[in-house]
């Protein structure tokens, strides 16, 4: 049985990607006795959580999707005269 706790990078604990739940069980259960664990996990998400949704990051995500969507418009629609 495969458990693969992912803590760098993405903060997860997830089972092996197939349908048998046996593998998260047991990394939960890992997480449950192992309160450091718990923490590194806990540190790790919430920097990941601070990094991917600095308001900086939002605005430039957003910024270069509603460029890249307003590119796909065709042009007739970008100024209408009706409103």
């Amino acid at each position: 049985m495969e458990v693969e706790l992912q803590i760098l990078g993405e903060s997860a604990v997830r089972g092996n990607g197939s349908d048998d739940p046996a593998p998260l069980v047991a990394a939960l259960r890992m997480l449950e006795a192992d309160s450091l664990l718990r923490t590194r996990l806990g540190e790790a998400g919430r920097e990941a959580v601070r990094i991917k949704f600095r308001q900086e990051t939002v605005i430039e995500n957003l910024s270069a999707l509603y460029e890249m969507l307003a590119d796909r418009r065709p042009a007739a629609t970008l100024m209408r005269a009706d409103g």
